[in-house]
């Protein structure tokens, strides 16, 4: 009963606080270096359920369009993060599920497409660190399930997101390199090489 009472506290404090200062919050996203450090609270820790209920609550006080999708932006990097703790925690077992989370998020924001051009520069940035990220994890998994939604992730984000040429080839080079990987079956090679046969048939124009 205490720790439900203490729990309701900081829930409702945290409500008030980000009452007052939502709009600082959500500006504050837009002008600071993107962290893709770690989370000390992830998937595996029995507090995670505060962190949706935090998110949730800065949601329903997000304003306008622009401040909810920094918002959504803020939480795709925060499952990145969480991903790279799963990983050191050797909890690859929560990594698929975190990663499709991460997903949802950043497809709110593709599906937005502002016209504002920092905004549309914005994203680009988060995709192209992003991308890069995922390939590090990637490298150190042992998980081929976890490694497959890092391959989904990242395939989605050259469909769908704008980036800059540099990380559009290596994003080419990954897929084409994972077709030929022994690890997969022949038919997880086969479509990646047709996904990477696309990529670069995108890329011939900015050659």
């Amino acid at each position: 009963m205490r720790i439900t009472i203490v729990l309701a506290v900081l829930v409702f404090s945290g409500w008030i606080f980000l009452g007052g200062c939502g709009m600082v919050y959500a500006q504050d996203i837009d002008a600071q270096d993107i962290d893709v450090g770690y989370s000390q609270i992830h998937p595996a820790s029995p507090f995670y359920f505060l962190k949706g209920v935090r998110e949730s609550l800065e949601m329903a006080l997000a304003q306008t369009p622009r401040v909810r999708m920094l918002r959504q932006l803020e939480y795709s990097n925060r499952r990145l993060r969480e991903t790279k703790s799963l990983l050191r925690e050797k909890r690859e077992d929560l990594i698929q599920a975190t990663l499709e989370r991460y997903w949802y998020h950043f497809n709110e924001v593709l599906i937005f497409r502002p016209r504002d051009e920092d905004l549309t520069l914005t994203i680009r940035h988060y995709v192209d660190i992003h991308l890069k990220e995922f390939d590090k994890i990637y490298n150190q998994l042992s998980s081929q399930t976890a490694k497959m939604a890092i391959r989904a992730n990242i395939n989605r984000l050259m469909e769908k997101s704008d980036v800059s040429g540099e990380v559009r080839v290596f994003g080419c080079n990954f897929l084409l390199k994972e077709s030929s990987s022994s690890a997969l079956t022949e038919v997880e090679r086969m479509v990646l090489g047709e996904r990477a046969e696309s990529c670069f048939e995108k890329l011939k124009p900015i050659r």
